[in-house]
């Protein structure tokens, strides 16, 4: 049996993929364990990200967001995935939510400008990008 401690503690940059694996399926087989654990459901979406489960990902960083609407690790990777998945919307309003809570998050001013670039929309993109390199 897995103790949060555990999973919190695991060092997935530096996992292999088969390692990854094991982990997740003892996340999996474990998760009455963590229904409440808003970092467990963190770190099972980056596994879900580093294993190529995208939508997996994407029900885990929500269920994170549900036990703590102001979890910005899980906003950020949230809105990277709608991003990659071209649902560029969402991803701004996820970036928008990162700015209102840390209005000195330059790598959140700098992703949020990147999307309105993608969505042709260089005058607000650029404002997002000012606010990306202002002095803190």
């Amino acid at each position: 049996m897995m103790t949060v401690g555990e999973v919190l503690d695991a060092d997935i940059e530096s996992l292999s993929p088969e390692a990854l694996a094991l982990l997740r399926t003892m996340i999996l087989e474990n998760q009455s364990l963590f229904y409440a654990e808003c970092e467990v459901f963190y770190q099972w979406g980056k596994i879900e990200q580093k294993l190529d489960m995208p939508h997996s990902a994407e029900v885990r960083f929500k269920k994170a967001l549900f036990l703590n609407k102001e979890h910005t690790k899980s906003m950020r990777e949230l809105g990277l995935l709608y991003k990659q998945s071209e649902r560029l919307n969402d991803a701004l309003r996820l970036f928008a939510m990162l700015v209102t809570i840390d209005p000195t998050d330059r790598e959140a001013w700098r992703d949020g400008g990147n999307i309105l670039l993608s969505m042709h929309e260089p005058h607000r993109a650029m404002e997002w990008m000012k606010m990306a390199k202002r002095p803190r």
